[in-house]
């Protein structure tokens, strides 16, 4: 059993460490940390330095604190970025609570901030898609390399670090499917992978990463730097972005974007929601609903297609005369 902690910055430490053995994810770690570190600061200058003193007044205090606060562009911070910071200092309470370190759950009378569930503003058509694929060279080392990543990305719409943390071995030629190895909540999952992708995959492995490989032979991701590190998040981002606005004039989009652009072409294609949801990688059902967005055109079409009131009967008719 952890010991009792006697100050609130034992308390996050215990509840980072808690988590680590519970195996959160890397980015959930760090998140939770920039939130313990805010939420401590604000305690500090209030001289609240003891867990028992965080009662849901001051809990209160501190939601009103960051509802007022700015970034450096004068803006306030962002729904999302409040809710974080409140969630992971509610969820660390809430653990101490059934820990015994506390004697009351002072989160039980917050309400997080709503999150918005805007819709994204840009989605890509295939042949946007296809035109952006083009733009690497595949005749250069990195350019080789970010057209057999754009091409994956492509045909297995998986995220930004599920992408990065591949291994050469999770890519099984033979039977045409890619596994994914601890992705969100780390969960391993298998989803197909198309041929046209892992011909550009064996070329990249072929005449790019070999070389890459002689900076740092002990590398062990698919996708390398040319130091043979594995591919930065930011580099990778950055990448993308200019790939996308390179190739479609005016867009501004991002690895999300490709992502949420391939999932909406399958569910106009005709693909169910169920295969989307197991080929994102998303817990629930009602996670995808709410992610996919299908154009206007194109639900106005099925709308009168399908929609009794819509359509066409003899019946409509019938009210003129």
């Amino acid at each position: 059993m952890n010991p009792i902690p006697k100050t609130l910055d034992t308390l996050f430490a215990q509840r980072l460490e808690y988590m680590k053995v519970k195996n959160y994810a890397d980015g959930t770690l760090e998140r939770e940390k920039v939130a313990f570190d805010k939420f401590l600061k604000w305690c500090h200058l209030r001289e609240i330095r003891l867990p028992q003193e965080v009662t849901l007044s001051v809990l209160q205090a501190y939601q009103r604190a960051i509802h007022r606060q700015s970034g450096p562009d004068g803006k306030p911070w962002a729904v999302a970025y409040r809710h974080l910071l409140l969630g992971a200092v509610n969820r660390a309470m809430r653990w101490a609570f059934n820990q015994g370190f506390v004697m009351s759950d002072p989160s039980q009378g917050i309400e997080l901030p709503k999150l918005p569930q805007a819709l994204p503003q840009q989605v890509l058509s295939i042949e946007e898609m296809e035109s952006i694929l083009k733009v690497p060279d595949p005749s250069t080392l990195v350019g080789l390399r970010d057209r057999a990543f754009l091409e994956v990305l492509y045909a297995t719409a998986a995220r930004r670090n599920e992408l990065l943390n591949l291994k050469p071995e999770d890519l099984d030629h033979n039977r045409e499917v890619m596994w994914i190895r601890k992705g969100k909540g780390q969960k391993d999952r298998m989803v197909p992978i198309s041929k046209r992708a892992l011909k550009w995959v064996d070329k990249y492995e072929q005449e790019s990463r070999e070389k890459f490989l002689l900076k740092n032979p002990q590398a062990e991701h698919l996708f390398l730097s040319q130091r043979g590190k594995r591919w930065s998040e930011n580099t990778c981002n950055e990448r993308v972005s200019h790939y996308i606005a390179t190739a479609v004039p005016g867009a501004v989009g991002s690895l999300h974007t490709f992502r949420h652009s391939v999932a909406t072409a399958l569910l106009e294609s005709g693909c169910d929601l169920r295969t989307i949801q197991e080929l994102l990688g998303h817990a629930s059902l009602s996670t995808t609903q709410r992610y996919l967005r299908i154009e206007a055109g194109h639900l106005k079409a099925m709308y009168k297609k399908y929609h009794p009131s819509a359509l066409e009967l003899v019946e409509s008719n019938n009210l003129e005369e």
